[in-house]
């Protein structure tokens, strides 16, 4: 027997089993589920975000009641909304119904919010709905459908938000006005701030006021709200246009947080706007005007 040659041909086949066994090892970790599995969600395109949250943006027709200062004239409103909860309650804005000027009551004025409608999807009558809460500070304010039958709506988790970081792009979804058919639409840009004061916003330049934003993967990052200086803020302000505050995305997390305080006062039948001021009230100076609705 040849030992030098069984001993070249045992070392060539030991090292090609090797080669094998590394080779099919290789593929076990590229194929392996467990590390197949991702901690961050698929990216969505914006129209996918649209698409799968548009049931959820509804539109809110309402007439304002103004009284004060010489004034008792109603004026018919439609705004957007989004559809919070499955049992019919719809988050909008706050100066858009009249808030600022109950907020100002001392100014003489106020301005009440009367036959609410919410119209969702193609209906163009609406369901009767009620104001329920105000959240001046956040512009926030909570309008609950009265009687849904039963019925359960498409709406929106903010419990499940995300936190973008500077730079990062967000997309907004919302629907135009009533002169557009109320298409629902999209727009995208990137965080440039991230503030701590007043409180925790994130700075965007849009103009999709009450609109919701995602992140790239879809998670809620919050509502474009209108975050204004109150007399005291604005002393010794500069001429800065940023010191005159504008529209900033509140966090989901600070949504959901107003929402349980603004159920729980629901709950205590605590009034939502005050009484309308006596003629003699005097002012208090001017309130800030309200950004324009872009839809």
């Amino acid at each position: 027997m040849n030992f030098a040659a069984f001993s070249t041909t045992s070392r060539r086949n030991t090292i090609l089993t090797a080669a094998a066994a590394l080779t099919l090892l290789a593929g076990s970790l590229f194929t392996s589920p467990a590390v197949a599995h991702v901690t961050t969600a698929a990216p969505m395109s914006a129209k996918q975000i649209l698409e799968k949250h548009s049931p959820a943006l509804v539109h809110v027709k309402f007439v304002l009641k103004i009284e004060g200062m010489g004034q008792d004239r109603e004026m018919p409103e439609e705004i957007g909304g989004i559809m919070i909860e499955d049992s019919g309650l719809v988050l909008v804005s706050n100066f858009q119904t009249g808030g600022m000027a109950s907020m100002m009551g001392a100014n003489g004025m106020s301005a009440t919010p009367r036959e609410i409608k919410v119209l969702i999807g193609d209906d163009q009558e609406g369901v009767d709905a009620t104001l329920i809460a105000r959240d001046s500070e956040a512009d926030l304010a909570w309008v609950k459908i009265t009687d849904p039958k039963g019925k359960k709506y498409d709406a929106i988790d903010f419990s499940k938000g995300a936190s973008p970081d500077l730079g990062d792009e967000v997309i907004f979804v919302g629907r135009k006005g009533k002169y557009f058919d109320r298409v629902p639409f999209v727009q995208m840009h990137r965080i440039e701030a991230v503030t701590k004061k007043p409180r925790h916003l994130f700075l965007v330049e849009t103009q999709a006021y009450g609109s919701p934003a995602f992140s790239s993967e879809g998670a809620p990052v919050g509502v474009v709200i209108f975050q204004t200086p109150n007399r005291e803020e604005s002393e010794g302000a500069s001429m800065d246009m940023s010191d005159r505050g504008g529209l900033a995305i509140l966090p989901a997390a600070d949504i959901m947080t107003a929402t349980a305080r603004a159920k729980e006062a629901a709950a205590s039948g605590k009034p939502v706007d005050p009484p309308a001021p006596k003629p003699d009230a005097a002012p208090a100076g001017d309130a800030p005007a309200a950004p324009a609705n872009p839809k």
